[in-house]
């Protein structure tokens, strides 16, 4: 039994450092942001955004933790370059060596969801233009179709390219299914919830397909 309850342990420690505390604040970060969307008056620059007809709540999704946390694991530069699996990455650094780094995934989600009040949101259909504009994290995270999100963190020890050799954290969030796909609507424009998926239901408090 004991055997039992360390390997179901170190199983959820591969699948996300995150606390359980955190990866609902993550999730809770996500889902806000899109039923603000999906109830229609989303302002950004002036620019007064439609409601959404299928607008999916998301879930938290262990086996995108897993992967998420794979690649952060791997303190790589860039984009992992998984094939069908939309991706986030945020990278802090810290002049301690963290004893928690449940803050870095609930920071990288604010950060991501501010891009759409730093660099506008002018379309709610995905283009060149609009992917390349500085709010691909921001689009990803309203992906209408995206139902799943699991994150991961990695604390990559001090920097040697900082000058001060700040310790490095990098994030990693895979999101399921993937978002940002070039030339499709990051959301259906329609009354709230009007056009769930069989599968879910309407939210009517959020305006999300729950």
């Amino acid at each position: 039994m004991k055997l039992l309850l360390l390997s179901f342990a170190l199983f959820a420690a591969a699948c996300s450092q995150f606390s359980e505390n955190a990866q609902e604040a993550i999730l809770k970060i996500h889902n806000d942001l899109r039923s603000a969307v999906a109830l229609g008056g989303y302002e950004v620059q002036g620019v007064e955004h439609p409601a959404a007809a299928n607008m999916i709540k998301m879930r938290w999704s262990p086996a995108s933790a897993k992967t998420a946390q794979a690649y952060a694991n791997t303190c790589s530069d860039g984009e992992s370059g998984q094939a069908n699996v939309g991706e986030n990455i945020y990278l802090d650094w810290s002049q301690k060596n963290p004893s928690s780094l449940d803050k870095y995934g609930i920071n990288a989600a604010v950060s991501w969801s501010e891009q759409f009040s730093y660099f506008g949101w002018s379309s709610t259909y995905l283009d060149e233009e609009t992917l390349e504009s500085g709010i691909k994290d921001a689009t990803q995270m309203v992906w209408a179709k995206t139902g799943y999100v699991g994150c991961g963190v990695k604390n990559c020890g001090p920097d040697p390219q900082t000058y001060t050799q700040a310790y490095k954290i990098m994030v990693v969030c895979h999101y399921r299914a993937m978002g940002n796909v070039l030339d499709e609507e990051i959301y259906e424009e329609g009354e709230s919830c009007s056009n769930c998926p069989a599968y879910r239901v309407c939210e009517d408090e959020t305006g999300l397909c729950a």
